[in-house]
């Protein structure tokens, strides 16, 4: 059986702990160890501290959506502005992404959220190293 729960931030940086926590309390009721839960942490931050430096939107808000499975966590972290969602490997390693980058290295899948490139869903899978 799946579960959802959402958080709504305004985008600014004092916000970021809160989804840091919510984030660790969601992972805590899943049967993730100590490691993944910091891993989806930092996720969680990484995503939230590019989309407040894009700067784009000021005014708007983050929304934060997990979703819980059997196995699984999967979160999406969108804003009503377009966000730097790059995934592919910049040929300027100065042009990359680093959050993007942190975020694949840490979670089991990460993607773009459609077109407009407005927020990153990412899933981290109980016992699975990314």
């Amino acid at each position: 059986m799946k579960e959802y729960i959402s958080l709504k931030i305004p985008k600014a940086p004092e916000y970021v702990s809160l989804v840091r926590l919510n984030s660790s309390a969601v992972a805590n009721t899943m049967a993730f160890d100590f490691e993944e839960i910091d891993d989806i942490k930092i996720a969680v931050a990484e995503a939230c501290n590019s989309i407040i430096e894009d700067g784009q939107g000021e005014d708007s808000c983050i929304e934060i959506c997990y979703e819980k499975g059997l196995d699984y966590l999967t979160i999406e972290i969108k804003t009503d502005s377009k966000i730097s969602c790059q995934m592919e490997k910049a040929e300027d390693p100065l042009n990359q992404n680093l959050s993007m980058i942190i975020i694949q290295t840490i979670m089991d899948e990460v993607e773009c959220i459609d077109k407009e490139f407005n927020g990153v869903r990412m899933t981290k899978r109980i016992g699975v190293d990314a």
